[in-house]
């Protein structure tokens, strides 16, 4: 492996590979590494084997640029054998989020909808996982308290439905995990698309259940559950279910594959919809919180004496007052004198027959001091019942008020109304001694007299710790700038890496154009870990997007760059890069010319983040004309990339071809992806008529493939809604998520992801644009619909909440025009434009109507 990637720490351990946590020191940024086959454990032709099958199934999984699949970034090969470079993922897999808890039904549904897309875009590339399971699943949570699904592990899967036995790891243990293998896997089958459903389904029951579906105590036992379908039905176990999901579910198990669904698009198309059942995100207690969670006492009853047993009982627990035995008083007389002792008085008779009278002085004095310890006896007994009573008086009390507390928890959850002293009591409900899972979700839902400058005076008084935590992130799910000051403290001075985490995230979030000279101060400081670093500039980007005027916008940090130097320099190229510009594309021209290589690998930084193909000419004339070889690499890989953004014509057969003149056997993988991304008879044209020297193979297998893309693409109808389900999305990951109950492309947030459609134009025509999109943000956000060679220009316009959409016609000419060369596949793109609120929009879909 080349100096690029640093291995810092092994993050995992699989029958064929390890993972490890590295730094990519060209790109600056952590990224996960997996090595599979190494020398250590196979003989010099397996681990070559194996190196060779990764480099070719990369050409297809670098078109997987998919929100629920992990993004590959690099793959390589090196004398200790391949590996496969992709994103580093913070967060936990789907089976310790089934540890914390079973999975709601809204929770579920959204699981299946993102699982189920990820497969889907997999098996469009004929595609098979074959090591589906939980820990194979990621998911993220969002600061607004959605989360989002990430499948893992596609670098180990097979672009085939040719059989193929199944592997035998190093342990002798059979690949991927046995609680989710299909029958066929263990049969020596041939595999197919329905393979990964029967996974798919075992995981499905497991986070309904928090059960294996097919166990056993043993391997042998587990392999015989699944041959012979030993599966409880999930209604048995769940009856609580609907019918219908469970059938589904059970349906996806099924013991025969004919009888299963064909595909995942089968699947998810015939996934029952889910009714919801809450009004926002369900918030999944940790482990500790459930074990500690309240249970509201019942009313106190039949207080008084129990007539059956005559015991006093409180609450109708009986309550028995044991008092032991009763003291006795013992003192000594001396030796007796006497024959004769009564009452604990001598009797002495004497010679004369006469009473002694100091003896009776001396008995009275004893009688007398008995009664006084007697009394002070009973006193003591009396004083300590009271207490005692007190006591358990205070106790109940306690208990009662305990009990009204729960009372209130209650209405608040069920109403989400309430006032400034509510948040209090739930804030007392966030704390561990008292933990009710239902408190972060009401307090993040809670409206009222009050409420807003409460949860401020809550996140100001806080003690650092879970609690803290809690109330800061509610200030990131309300959006809440006033806390900025409290939040950007915390970040500043919190020892805990998980506090100062969730404090970027928050900032992130909340922070206003009034907030930015602190946003960059705090990029000044050293030490910030990369992914805080990383949500700082968003902020400051999501700030400085607003501006319409683009050189002014990219002055600030321009002129910071000029004093900058190590991860402060590197953090200010990633937000000029993001701004884009001609000064900050002059600027970078000229650090290029310069002789400091450690400058010139910063500022290709910027080139990496570009928002548009603006800048490809200094790339391009830099992968030329640069004698710096690793200056020269990186303008490549910024050239690639940039080859994949929107464009008004998507097919750039020139550039493909200089990209692939320069570029490395790795490298030229991700130029194959966009060409894979672009099923265009341009595409295919540029692949037949181009030699490719070495790749004739991956030549034809992606011309096969772009053949039945275009073959498969659904005709344009005039008038009828793309809907934005009916695209894919692509660019940045986390810039927005398609809910798969409703069709809809939400949480917009990031100009950096787009919508694409493939359609087939069926004939000659100008069309009017139109894009149906939900906005509760003013002013407006700029985007940009690009097809047949035109870019237009749109905003969007205030609905008046973000579940109420409208049409909006792209600009004042809304209109395409396809001539008799534009008839027939199409490629239809909608971008942001450069100036942007946090939050874009909702987008419903594009409307072409023929006029």
């Amino acid at each position: 492996m080349s100096d690029r990637y640093q291995i810092q720490e092994k993050i995992g351990q699989g029958g064929l590979g390890a993972v490890y946590r590295a730094f990519d020191s060209q790109l600056k940024r952590e990224v996960a590494l997996k090595r599979i086959l190494t020398p250590e454990q196979a003989n010099k032709e397996d681990v070559e084997e194996a190196a060779q099958k990764l480099m070719k199934e990369a050409t297809v999984m670098s078109s997987l640029n998919h929100p629920n699949i992990v993004t590959v970034f690099d793959i390589g090969q090196d004398e200790s054998g391949g590996f496969v470079v992709m994103e580093l993922l913070d967060g936990e897999t789907l089976d310790e989020t089934v540890g914390r808890g079973l999975l709601t039904l809204n929770d579920f549904s959204e699981v299946v909808n993102q699982t189920l897309e990820a497969l889907i875009a997999a098996q469009s590339v004929n595609m098979l996982h074959r090591d589906l399971k939980p820990g194979n699943v990621m998911v993220i949570w969002r600061a607004s308290g959605k989360f989002q699904i990430k499948v893992l592990d596609f670098g180990l899967a097979k672009i085939s439905d040719a059989p193929s036995v199944q592997t035998i790891d190093q342990g002798d243990a059979i690949l991927g995990s046995i609680y989710f293998m299909a029958p066929e896997q263990f049969e020596r089958l041939k595999l197919d698309f329905r393979t990964d459903l029967y996974a798919m389904g075992a995981i499905y029951y497991f986070s309904l259940t928090g059960k294996y579906p097919f166990d056993g105590e043993s391997a042998p036992q587990v392999m015989a559950a699944h041959l012979q379908h030993k599966v409880k039905p999930l209604k048995e176990v769940r009856p609580d279910l609907p019918d219908d999901v469970c059938q589904w579910v059970m349906w996806l198990i099924n013991r025969d594959m004919k009888r299963r669904p064909a595909d995942a698009r089968e699947a998810l198309e015939r996934f029952p919809p889910v009714a919801a059942t809450s009004s926002g995100p369900v918030y999944v207690a940790p482990e500790e919180e459930i074990a500690e969670a309240i249970l509201v006492p019942e009313e106190p009853s039949n207080q008084g004496v129990n007539p059956a047993t005559g015991q006093l009982q409180v609450g109708g627990s009986p309550r028995v007052m044991k008092t032991g035995p009763q003291p006795t008083t013992k003192r000594s007389t001396g030796p007796q004198t006497g024959p004769h002792q009564t009452g604990g008085v001598t009797s002495a008779t004497s010679s004369t027959g006469a009473i002694s009278s100091h003896s009776a002085t001396v008995e009275l004095k004893y009688q007398e001091e008995a009664r006084k310890k007697r009394r002070g006896m009973i006193i003591g007994t009396v004083v300590s019942l009271t207490i005692i009573i007190l006591l358990g008086a205070f106790f109940l009390l306690g208990k009662l008020a305990e009990a009204d507390k729960a009372k209130r928890m209650a209405n608040l959850a069920d109403t989400a109304r309430g006032n400034a002293e509510d948040v209090g009591l739930i804030v007392h409900f966030l704390d561990p001694d008292h933990s009710d899972p239902r408190a972060l979700r009401v307090l993040k839902e809670l409206e009222g007299p009050g409420v807003y400058d409460a949860i401020l005076q809550a996140l100001t008084n806080a003690a650092p710790g879970r609690v803290r935590m809690y109330i800061m992130d509610t200030v990131a799910s309300r959006n809440m700038p006033e806390a900025y000051s409290d939040v950007s403290r915390i970040f500043s001075t919190s020892p805990d890496p998980k506090e100062r985490s969730l404090a970027a995230k928050t900032i992130r979030i909340i922070a206003r154009d009034e907030h930015l000279d602190s946003l960059l101060e705090h990029l000044q400081k050293p030490g910030i870990a990369s992914a805080d670093r990383e949500l700082l500039e968003r902020a400051a980007i999501m700030i400085l997007r607003k501006n319409a005027d683009v050189e002014k916008r990219t002055s600030p940090i321009l002129n910071a760059m000029n004093s900058s130097t190590g991860d402060h320099r590197k953090s200010l190229c990633r937000i000029l890069g993001a701004l884009g510009g001609k000064a900050a594309e002059a600027r970078i021209a000229r650090i290029f010319k310069e002789e400091d290589p450690a400058y010139q690998g910063d500022a290709i930084l910027a080139l990496n983040y570009w928002p548009d193909k603006s800048a490809h000419k200094l790339l391009s004339e830099t992968i030329q004309n640069s004698n710096n070889a690793a200056l020269k690499t990186a303008a490549t890989r910024a050239y690639i990339r940039m080859l994949g953004l929107p464009n008004q014509k998507p097919v750039d057969t020139n550039g493909w071809k200089l990209a692939l003149d320069a570029a490395s056997n790795s490298d030229k993988q991700r130029v194959f992806g966009l060409m894979v991304d672009r099923p265009l008879p341009a595409t295919v044209n540029f692949l037949k008529n181009t030699k490719l020297a070495g790749m004739d193979s991956i030549q034809k297998q992606l011309i096969d493939q772009l053949e039945k893309s275009i073959a498969s693409m659904p005709t344009l109808k005039s008038g009828q809604l793309l809907k934005a389900s009916d695209g894919e999305i692509r660019g940045e990951s986390n810039g927005g998520y398609i809910n798969r109950a409703s069709g809809i492309f939400e949480g917009w947030a990031s100009p950096s992801t787009w919508i694409q459609w493939e359609v087939k134009i069926p004939e000659p025509g100008t069309y009017t644009v139109e894009v149906s999109l939900s906005c509760d943000a003013s002013p407006g956000s700029g985007f940009a619909v690009l097809c047949a060679g035109k870019q237009l220009f749109g905003k969007t316009q205030r609905t008046g909440a973000w579940d109420d959409f409208k049409f909006v016609k792209v600009g004042n000419n809304p209109e395409i025009t396809f001539d008799a060369k534009s008839v027939g596949p199409q490629m239809i793109f909608l971008k942001a434009g450069r100036v942007v609120q946090p939050r874009i929009a909702d987008i419903q879909g594009i409307r072409l109507t023929k006029k």
